[in-house]
């Protein structure tokens, strides 16, 4: 493996190709210490919540991030078990006619830009993490989180117009602060009516 790729885990090289010509926003032997600092931060904030499950979030959520902003990418052996779980989410708890309903949408949408010569800066683990997002959260929970999530990462895409923004981070950033602030929606249009 030549020197200048990331030091992918072996369960990401096996579900995923690194490209030596993708060059993230970070550099790449930012990689593995952005990785624990994410986690360890969103571990933090959703320890209260969550608990001992908030480290498995973290630790997930955490590497995603990392590899996005590095790589621009987010491998299969992430993004395919959180579908997967979201899915067993919805099902135990309400909501999997909705998850189901949003994976098949995101699916399709994926198919015609795969067949398509329409770049639209959005690959495909962009939309296998936002399946996995609205198999967990209810429809408007999912978008609040991506519209949150936009917002917080808008300061980036003013300091750098014209470079590639990685589309998993604003994703991960809102569904992490509804994660930590539940009640965040209904405060907000609570003090916007």
């Amino acid at each position: 493996m030549p020197q200048n790729l990331p030091q992918f885990t072996p369960w990401e090289t096996a579900t995923h190709v690194p490209q030596s010509s993708v060059t993230g926003m970070l550099t790449r032997e930012s990689l593995t210490p952005l990785s624990l600092l994410a986690a360890l931060v969103i571990t933090l904030l959703l320890w209260s919540h969550y608990g001992i499950g908030a480290l498995a979030i973290g630790l997930i959520f955490g590497r995603l991030l990392a590899l996005d902003l590095t790589t621009y990418t987010l491998p299969n052996i992430y993004t395919v078990p959180l579908m997967v779980v979201g899915l067993v989410h919805s099902l135990v708890f309400g909501g999997f006619l909705q998850a189901v309903l949003a994976l098949v949408i995101l699916l399709l949408v994926s198919l015609v830009l795969s067949r398509s010569h329409i770049k639209i800066g959005m690959g495909g683990g962009d939309l296998k993490l936002l399946a996995a997002l609205f198999a967990f959260l209810p429809l408007t929970d999912a978008f609040f989180a991506i519209a949150l999530g936009s917002l917080c990462w808008l300061p980036v895409a003013f300091l750098k117009p014209k470079a590639s923004i990685p589309f998993g981070v604003p994703i991960l950033l809102g569904w992490v602060c509804l994660l930590a602030f539940t009640d965040l929606p209904n405060w907000l249009i609570s003090t916007i009516s």
